[in-house]
């Protein structure tokens, strides 16, 4: 995770073009993610923009789009995300579970990088036997 805020002000360095960046926004017009899709792009790290607005200019930076669509929301005035940001996390969840099922992260990959807590434990447990 990298906060766009940090990305454009010097922490962008830990980006590698092997990476992906993936921007999320609702609308996709915010000026944050447009700096930091940009200054991607010029590290050549591939951009991956998911929006509700295939029309915005996070879309138009993008090297790969997901337009996704929500309901309208509810609640806190009809205008904060809490719906889009469910759905937006589930997306996530499911490109998490489709590298795992792609063997691109093993259990001895995931033990090196997630050492710590319960996980950690029971997978040193596994690996150990």
């Amino acid at each position: 995770f990298l906060h766009p805020t940090e990305g454009v002000h010097g922490n962008s360095g830990v980006l590698k073009p092997e990476d992906i960046l993936i921007l999320i926004s609702k609308g996709g017009m915010t000026d944050e993610l447009e700096k930091f899709a940009r200054v991607a792009k010029d590290l050549n790290v591939p951009v991956m923009a998911f929006s509700e607005n295939e029309k915005s200019s996070l879309f138009g930076i993008a090297d790969y789009t997901l337009k996704l669509k929500s309901k309208q929301e509810e609640g806190l005035l009809k205008f904060v995300a809490p719906v889009s940001s469910v759905v937006h996390s589930s997306i996530c969840d499911a490109i998490c579970a489709i590298v795992i099922l792609e063997g691109r992260i093993t259990r001895k990959k995931l033990k090196n990088i997630h050492p710590g807590g319960e996980v950690g434990k029971e997978l040193n447990r596994r690996l150990l036997q």
